[in-house]
C-alpha cells in the first residue's frame, strides 16, 4: 500500500518537472538577470583607424548580476599595441576609454584587457578591436624617359606607385590622371598599388613643361602626386649676320653649328632648346676671321607652369565641409617652385590663403557655401607676378544639401477608436535649421496606408495622408532621398531604430544600413552582407542598399541577456555595432557607438533623418501588435510559403512589390532563407529579408507586356514554394495559399489581441507531492517594431505656385485702321489702312496669397513698336516728302486684376477656372493734319475697366494659363477684346520658361468737343512672346 502513494508522488514530482521545463509562449526570467558576477563587455568598435594619431572612442558596458550599473569601476587598462587612456565613467554603467591606435598596413586585431577588482573579486578581461590602416597613400609619378624632344619622342611611358596605407585597399584604386599638354591613354592596373599609362606629346614645336596631376578617386584630397616632363623644343632658329659668316649658338653648355650664312648673312642653325631657356648667345666669325658675340633673344613663348590636382566627383553644398584644394607649381625648367606666390579665388563659397606644403605643392581649405539645390563653383589659383597667364582652374560640382533632421507631427496624435485615417506633417531641413522642399520622402507602415501622394507644402513643410489598415495604434518611419554625389564608397554606417530592446524573442529592431562617401553623403546600389558577432537573436545575412544607400533589415531579440554585437561588410569596408538585449525593466542608457568619431557623427546625423512616430489608439496603449506569426528562434525549417504582389495588378512596364511569407510546420515565421523567383516575363530584385518569415522583392514587368504574368517562388531547399498570377491591366491578382501576413485568413495582422492566461494547473487528488504553480502569465512585448510595408513617394506639387514673374521678348503683325467719318476734322482726310511686323517686350506677374491660393493679383505690361512708310501719306495730300525716314511708334498697354478662382486637384495635378476684374491703360495713336501740309501724330490715353475670365492647369513641371478679357470704357462700353494662352515648363524648382500667344482687338470711336463722332479706329495685335520667368 506504501508503494502505490510512492509511485504517485514520484510520478507527480515528475509530471511538474516536466511541465516547468516544457517551452511555452512565456519566458521565465531567474532572479539574477545575467549569469555569475554581472556583464562586462566592450562594445563592438568601428571604424578604429590605425596612422598613429587619430583617437577613437572605445565603451564598456558594466553591469552586475541583477542588471543595475556598476559605479566607480577602477579597472586598469591595457593594449597590446597603440596607446589607451583611463577608464571615465559616462553614466548608466557604460565607461569610455580613449584610445590611439598603432600605424598599420594591414588590418591587424588589437587586444584590449581591463584587469583589476570588481567589489573583491579579481576580473581580468580581454577583447579584440580590430583596426584598419588608413586608406591614403603616398603616390609617386615617374616617366620614361624622363625628358621628350617635341617632334622627335612620340610617347613615354608613366609608371605610378602607391605606397603606405591600406595595403588590402589597393585594389579597389582608380586612377584619374590630368596632364597640361599632351594625352594620356591606357592607364593599366599592374596590382600591387603599381599603375602604367601611355602619354602622347602634343603637337607643338616652343619648349614647355608638360605638367602631370593623378588622384585617387576614392581619396582625392590625400591620395595624390604630380609629375613634370620637360618637352625640349628642336628647330632650325633663324638668324642674320654679316654675308659669309660661320655662324654658331651657344646655349648653356652646348653649341650649335657652325652654320655659314648666305650672301644676305641670313641662316638656320638646328638648336635644341630646354624649357626656361630663354636667351642664348650668338657667335658670328666673318670673312676677315673676326669673332662677334651677342645675346640672342630665342622668342619662347611663356608656357603654363601651375597645375590643380583633381578633386572629387562632386562636393556637398554644406558650410561645415572643408575640402584641401591643391596646386602644383613649377618654375620654367620643371623643378619644384617653393617660393611661388598663388593665389586661390573662388566663385562659390570661401577659400583660404594658400600653403606651402613642400615640394612646389600649395593647399588651400574650400569651404562649399550651403545650398538647397546643385549648383556648380570655380576654383582657381594663379601666380600673384603673372595671373593673366600662370592661372589654372577647376569646376566643382556641389550636390544639394543632405537633410539634417526630419520631425513628424501626426494630426490627431491620439487616434479616436473608429478612427480610419490621419495626416502625417513632415519637417525636413538642413544644417542650417532652413527647411528642405522638392525632395523624396519614403514612408514605412505598419497599421495604416499611404493615400495619394505626398503634398509638398513648401520651405521643407510635406504632408502625407493615411487610411489604418487596423483598428489598433500605427507605427510610422519616414526617410528622406539624399542627393549621391557619384563619388566612391569610403564607409559603411549602421544605424539602428533603437539600441536595447527585450529579450523575448519576437521584439526587433529595424537597423538601417547606410553606405556614403567620404563626406557622409550616399552611394547606391551597394551588396552588404551581415553577420552577428555575438548574441543569440536573428539577422539576415544579406541586404543590398537602394538608389538612396539605403538597406533596412530588422534584428529579432533572442532569449539571452546580453549585449549584441552586429557586423556588415561591403568589400574591405567593415561596420559595427551593438544593442543591449536586455529584460523589459532594467534602466540603460542608449548603446553609443564606439571606435571612430567621425563614424559616431555620421551616425548621429542619419539618425536625425530617419524619422519615426507611434499613434495610439484610444483605449489601446503600447506598441503595434505584430503579425500573427511567432519567429521560431532556433533552426527552422519552411514547409509552407505564401506569395502575394502589392498592388494586385501591374501596368505595361511598371512595377510592383511581391510580398512572400515562410512559415515552418507550427506556423512560426522562418527567416534567413534564400528564395529562387521564377518568372514568364519581367525581372526580380534583389530580395529583403523583413524578419518574421517575411520577405518582400520588386517586380518589374516589361512595357509590352499583356496579359497574365506566371510568378513562382521556391526556396533554395525545395521545402517551400508558391505560385500566382499578376494580370497586365486591371484584373484582380489569383494566387496559391493564403495571405502571406496572417495565419488566420479572416485575421488582421494588426490587429491587437487580448492575451490570455491559461487556467492553472490543478493537482490531482488525493496525493499531492507539492502546490504546483500556475505557468507565468504572458505579458505582450512593449513596443515591438514589425516589419514595415514600404511606400517611396516623390515630392508632388499640388497646388500651383503661389508666385510667378516673367519677362520676354515678343514678335506681332500689327495693323491699324483709321477711318474719317467727316470732312469736318482735322484727322488725315484719307482712309489709312496699315500693317506692320512689330517687335517688343512683355512682363507679367502672378501673386497669390500663400494660405489662400483662391484670391491673387497679376500685373501684365505689353510695349509693341512698329514702323511706317510716311510717303504714301505725303502722296496722298498731293505733297512730296523729301528725305524721309521710316516713322516708328511704340503702343504701350497695362493691365492689373484681381484674381479670384477656384482650384481643385486630381492626382498630382491642380487645375483652377476663376474670373478678372481690375484697370488697364492703353494708348492710340491719331494722324491729324495741321495747315493742310503737316501731319502730326497724337496720343491717346484710354483708361478702362477689365472683366476677364481664366482658367489654369499645372501637371507636374508643366503648366498652362489661359484668359479671356475685355476692356469698358467708361465700366461701361466695350472697346478692346484680349485673349491669351501660355504654357510653360519648370526646368528647375524656381525657374521656367514659357511660350505665349496673345491676341488684341480694338474698335474706338473719335468725337469732337462738341461730343459728335468724327472717326473710327481699329487695331489688332497678335503676337508670341518666349519668355523666362520665377516661381515660388
Amino acid at each position: 500500500m506504501l508503494k502505490l502513494p510512492l509511485v504517485l508522488r514520484l510520478l507527480l514530482v515528475g509530471a511538474v518537472v516536466s511541465v516547468a521545463a516544457l517551452p511555452g509562449v512565456a519566458y521565465a526570467q531567474p532572479a539574477g538577470v545575467f549569469e555569475g558576477t554581472g556583464l562586462l563587455e566592450m562594445i563592438p568598435a568601428t571604424g578604429v583607424v590605425g596612422d598613429g594619431a587619430t583617437q577613437s572612442d572605445l565603451y564598456v558596458l558594466a553591469l552586475d548580476a541583477n542588471g543595475a550599473p556598476i559605479a566607480g569601476l577602477s579597472l586598469k587598462p591595457a593594449v597590446s599595441a597603440g596607446t589607451v587612456g583611463a577608464l571615465t565613467d559616462a553614466g548608466g554603467g557604460l565607461y569610455r576609454l580613449a584610445y590611439t591606435a598603432p600605424k598599420v598596413d594591414a588590418k591587424a586585431a588589437v587586444t584590449l584587457t581591463l584587469k583589476g577588482k570588481i567589489g573583491k573579486e579579481a576580473v581580468q578581461k580581454t577583447w579584440n578591436v580590430n583596426v584598419a590602416p588608413a586608406r591614403s597613400h603616398q603616390l609617386t609619378a615617374a616617366a620614361n624617359p624622363p625628358r621628350m624632344t617635341l617632334g622627335q619622342d612620340r610617347s613615354a611611358t608613366l609608371s605610378f606607385n602607391l605606397a603606405g596605407g591600406d595595403r588590402q585597399a589597393l585594389s579597389g584604386v582608380d586612377l584619374v590622371i590630368t596632364a597640361s599638354t599632351g594625352t594620356i591613354e591606357n592607364v593599366t592596373n599592374l596590382g600591387g598599388g603599381q599603375f602604367t599609362a601611355l602619354y602622347t606629346a602634343p603637337a607643338l614645336n616652343y619648349p614647355h613643361v608638360a605638367m602631370v596631376t593623378v588622384a585617387d578617386k576614392r581619396d582625392p584630397s590625400r591620395t595624390f602626386g604630380s609629375l613634370a616632363i620637360p618637352m625640349w623644343g628642336k628647330v632650325d632658329f633663324p638668324v642674320t649676320v654679316a654675308p659669309n659668316a660661320l655662324v654658331m649658338i651657344k646655349l648653356g653648355d652646348q653649341q650649335f653649328g657652325p652654320i655659314q650664312s648666305d650672301a644676305q648673312g641670313r641662316a638656320r642653325v638646328p638648336i635644341l632648346v630646354p624649357p626656361g631657356a630663354q636667351v642664348a648667345e650668338l657667335i658670328a666669325i666673318g670673312a676677315d676671321k673676326k669673332s662677334t658675340s651677342v645675346p640672342l633673344d630665342l622668342k619662347v613663348p611663356e608656357a603654363k607652369r601651375i597645375s590643380l590636382v583633381p578633386t572629387a566627383a562632386a562636393l556637398p553644398g554644406d558650410s561645415r565641409v572643408q575640402v584641401p584644394i591643391h596646386a602644383v607649381v613649377v618654375m620654367g625648367d620643371g623643378k619644384p617652385d617653393l617660393a611661388a606666390q598663388v593665389v586661390f579665388t573662388t566663385t562659390g563659397g570661401t577659400i583660404t590663403a594658400a600653403k606651402h606644403e613642400g615640394n612646389g605643392v600649395y593647399t588651400s581649405m574650400f569651404t562649399p557655401p550651403t545650398g538647397a539645390s546643385a549648383a556648380q563653383a570655380t576654383i582657381t589659383a594663379a601666380l600673384a607676378d603673372k595671373p593673366a597667364i600662370q592661372t589654372a582652374a577647376i569646376s566643382v560640382n556641389l550636390v544639394s544639401v543632405r537633410p539634417s533632421k526630419v520631425d513628424l507631427t501626426a494630426e490627431p496624435t491620439l487616434l479616436p477608436a473608429t478612427a480610419e485615417g490621419f495626416k502625417v506633417y513632415a519637417k525636413v531641413s538642413g544644417p542650417d535649421g532652413v527647411g528642405l522642399g522638392a525632395r523624396t520622402i519614403t514612408f514605412g507602415a505598419a497599421g495604416a496606408r499611404l493615400k495619394g501622394d505626398v503634398k509638398d507644402l513648401r520651405n521643407g513643410d510635406y504632408q502625407a495622408v493615411f487610411t489604418t489598415s487596423g483598428n489598433g495604434p500605427v507605427e510610422l518611419t519616414a526617410t528622406v532621398a539624399s542627393p549621391v554625389t557619384g563619388n566612391p564608397m569610403s564607409r559603411l554606417l549602421l544605424v539602428p531604430s533603437r539600441t536595447r530592446l527585450n529579450n523575448d524573442g519576437v521584439s526587433s529592431s529595424m537597423i538601417t544600413v547606410v553606405s556614403v562617401d567620404e563626406f557622409g553623403y550616399p552611394v547606391p546600389n551597394v551588396a552588404v552582407t551581415l553577420k552577428l558577432t555575438s548574441g543569440d537573436g536573428l539577422l539576415p545575412q544579406q541586404a543590398t542598399t537602394n538608389s538612396e544607400g539605403l538597406a533596412q533589415v530588422f534584428y529579432t531579440a533572442g532569449r539571452k541577456p546580453g549585449l549584441v554585437g552586429i557586423e556588415a561588410a561591403a568589400g574591405d569596408l567593415v561596420a559595427a555595432g551593438g544593442l543591449a538585449q536586455v529584460p523589459e525593466n532594467l534602466a540603460l542608457p542608449s548603446v553609443p557607438v564606439a571606435g571612430s568619431r567621425i563614424d559616431a557623427g555620421l551616425v548621429a546625423e542619419w539618425d536625425k533623418a530617419l524619422a519615426e512616430v507611434h499613434l495610439d489608439r484610444e483605449g489601446m496603449s503600447g506598441g503595434v501588435a505584430a503579425p500573427a506569426l511567432t519567429t521560431s528562434v532556433g533552426a527552422a525549417r519552411a514547409t509552407r510559403a505564401a506569395l502575394t504582389s502589392d498592388p494586385a495588378t501591374i501596368s505595361p512596364g511598371g512595377t510592383v512589390k511581391l510580398l512572400v511569407n515562410l512559415t515552418d510546420e507550427a506556423g512560426q515565421g522562418v527567416a534567413g532563407q534564400k528564395l529562387d523567383f521564377l518568372t514568364s516575363a519581367g525581372t526580380v530584385g534583389t530580395v529583403t529579408d523583413m524578419g518574421g518569415g517575411k520577405y518582400s522583392a520588386a517586380f518589374t514587368v516589361p512595357a509590352n507586356a499583356s496579359g497574365d504574368i506566371k510568378v513562382s517562388v521556391a526556396t533554395q531547399d525545395g521545402t517551400a514554394s508558391s505560385f500566382m498570377r499578376v494580370p497586365v491591366g486591371g484584373a484582380e491578382a489569383a494566387w496559391s495559399g493564403a495571405s502571406p501576413f496572417t495565419t488566420q485568413p479572416t485575421a488582421d495582422p494588426y490587429a491587437t489581441q487580448p492575451v490570455v492566461a491559461p487556467p492553472p494547473v490543478a493537482p490531482p487528488p488525493p496525493v499531492v507531492a507539492a502546490p504546483v504553480p500556475p505557468p507565468p502569465v504572458v505579458k505582450p512585448p512593449p513596443a515591438v517594431k514589425p516589419p514595415v510595408t514600404t511606400t517611396t513617394v516623390t515630392k508632388v506639387d499640388t497646388e500651383s505656385p503661389w508666385l510667378r514673374v516673367r519677362a520676354g521678348a515678343a514678335v506681332s503683325l500689327y495693323s491699324y485702321d483709321q477711318l474719317p467719318l467727316t470732312q469736318a476734322t482735322v484727322l488725315f482726310p484719307n482712309e489709312l489702312a496699315l500693317s506692320s511686323a512689330s517687335y517688343g517686350g512683355h512682363v507679367q506677374g502672378r501673386l497669390f496669397l500663400p494660405m489662400l491660393r483662391q484670391v491673387g493679383l497679376e500685373a501684365d505690361f505689353r510695349g509693341t513698336t512698329y514702323s511706317l512708310d510716311p510717303v504714301p501719306l505725303c502722296a496722298a495730300l498731293d505733297n512730296e516728302c523729301k528725305d524721309a525716314e521710316l516713322v516708328s511708334d511704340t503702343v504701350l498697354a497695362t493691365r492689373v486684376v484681381g484674381v479670384g478662382r477656384y482650384v481643385f486637384g486630381s492626382g498630382s495635378n491642380s487645375f483652377g477656372v476663376g474670373g478678372h476684374v481690375g484697370w488697364g491703360i492703353s494708348d492710340v495713336q491719331t494722324f491729324t493734319v495741321k495747315g493742310g501740309q503737316e501731319i502730326q501724330l497724337t496720343q491717346l490715353n484710354l483708361n478702362s475697366l477689365v472683366l476677364g475670365i481664366e482658367g489654369s492647369a499645372d501637371i507636374g513641371n508643366l503648366f498652362f494659363v489661359a484668359s479671356f478679357n475685355e476692356h469698358l470704357a467708361g465700366g461701361v462700353a466695350p472697346f478692346n477684346t484680349e485673349a491669351s494662352l501660355e504654357a510653360g515648363y519648370a526646368f528647375l524648382p524656381n525657374l521656367y520658361g514659357s511660350v505665349s500667344g496673345e491676341m488684341s482687338l480694338r474698335d474706338i470711336g473719335i468725337e469732337n468737343r462738341d461730343g459728335e463722332k468724327v472717326g473710327q479706329i481699329s487695331d489688332q495685335y497678335y503676337g508670341a512672346t518666349i519668355s523666362i520667368g520665377v516661381q515660388l
